[in-house]
Order: C-alpha cells, then sequence, then structure tokens
C-alpha cells in the first residue's frame, strides 16, 4: 500500500502539469493573437508613413521648383550668414557684384522688411523673412534687381522737372 499515495501524487502533478500546459497554450494564443494585431498596425502605420513620405516628395519637388525657376536672388542663412539653400539667381548675383559684396549686403539688414541698397552702382530690394524651423533659426533674402526701374523713375521725374520749367 505505500505506493498508493505515489499514484495519487502523480495523478496531482499530472493534472497540475496538464493545467500548466492548458494556461500555456492559452497564453500562447493571446500572444499570437496580440501580435498579429500589432503586425496589422505596424503594416498599417508603414502605408501611412510611406504616404507621407511621397506628400514631402511632392512638396519639395514644387519648392524646388518654384526656387530654381524664380527670376529673383533667393537665399536662405542661418544666423551666421552660413547660405543653407540659394537658386541660381542668386550665384549669378554673386559672380556679378562679388561674393564679400554680397554678404556685406545680407549682413547689413538682418531683420524682417523691405530694404533698397545700392552696390557697384546698381540698386537691389531686398526684401527680409525671418527663417525659424525647428532645426534653423536665419533669415530668408528675396533680392531683386531694380536698378533699370530707379533709373526710368529718374527720368521720368527729370521729364515732369523740364516740363514744369517750360
Amino acid at each position: 500500500m505505500a505506493e498508493e499515495p505515489k499514484k495519487i501524487d502523480q495523478t496531482k502533478e499530472l493534472a497540475m502539469l496538464m493545467e500548466a500546459f492548458n494556461e500555456f497554450n492559452k497564453a500562447s494564443i493571446q500572444l499570437e493573437e496580440k501580435y498579429a494585431i500589432i503586425e496589422d498596425e505596424a503594416k498599417k502605420l508603414r502605408g501611412e508613413l510611406h504616404e507621407k513620405n511621397l506628400e514631402l516628395s511632392k512638396l519639395s519637388n514644387l519648392l524646388e521648383s518654384v526656387l530654381y525657376n524664380s527670376n529673383s536672388c533667393v537665399v536662405a542663412v542661418d544666423l551666421n550668414f552660413i547660405v543653407l539653400v540659394k537658386n541660381p539667381v542668386a550665384d549669378k548675383l554673386i559672380d556679378d557684384i562679388g561674393e564679400e559684396a554680397f554678404f556685406e549686403m545680407l549682413r547689413a539688414y538682418g531683420k524682417p522688411g523691405v530694404f533698397d541698397n545700392e552696390v557697384n552702382g546698381l540698386t537691389f530690394r531686398l526684401s527680409v523673412g525671418i527663417l525659424d524651423n525647428i532645426e534653423q533659426k536665419g533669415f530668408v533674402y528675396v533680392i531683386n534687381d531694380i536698378t533699370h526701374l530707379k533709373n526710368l523713375e529718374m527720368e521720368r521725374q527729370r521729364d515732369e522737372k523740364l516740363k514744369l520749367m517750360g
């Protein structure tokens, strides 16, 4: 009769193992279900990220097209006047008036507004805005050569004076 208690203990142990195995299976099934939900959510998020990246790419291409096809000189600089972005018209203006004169002009107008400035006999109108995004602070300059317009205005004024004089 000494072996009876062992059979009961073995039966209890077997029942406990079966219960533990069943709990493990339940937990495993729950984990698989949660993993499937997470996989679906990750797939959805990857799709949304892809869509946002496409939108950003389109917007970036649009802005680049506007910048590079502008007839105005466009330059963005940081607070140390290091160029962050510029268009081909800016390169031409730098070549025409010289790099030193160009950056002197920018530094002279380091605040928002519209300013006229003369360099080497040419008159420029500068529209200055603040560049303030998460990563960078600085200024955006839109510069136009208004020398011809200024000369026309001077001619008009001279003609008016002559008319008044008779």
